[in-house]
């Protein structure tokens, strides 16, 4: 759904810490089942050279999102789509920040 290579929790991302690593935070996650939402990131590669483009607006317009602050976000996560037309988690996050909505993210 999300066209990810690798999403972890933030506890396993912390595990990792090698030096090298990129990630970026994607949103919370609801557990079925369980009353836990565990923060979720994505691992980017090198060869996801878009999205390492696009890291600083993207984290900054997720930040926006959480803070309501819709419509900057949404400024953001349609530049985010001008350089990574590919970006789905930009789409979807782009959707709810038009239609101002804040949800966990990943589901």
């Amino acid at each position: 759904r999300y066209q990810a290579s690798l999403l972890v929790t933030r506890e396993t991302f912390m595990v990792l810490n090698i030096e090298g690593i990129t990630a970026r935070f994607l949103g919370e996650s609801g557990v079925q089942g369980l009353h836990i939402h565990p923060q979720v990131y994505e691992i980017l590669r090198p060869l996801d050279e878009p999205r390492l483009d696009t890291l600083n607006e993207f984290s900054q317009a997720v930040k926006l999102h959480q803070e309501g602050n819709f419509e900057a976000a949404a400024g953001l996560f349609q530049s985010v789509l001008e350089i990574d037309p590919s970006d789905v988690v930009a789409k979807i996050r782009l959707q709810l920040a038009d239609r101002h909505e804040w949800v966990d993210m990943i589901s």
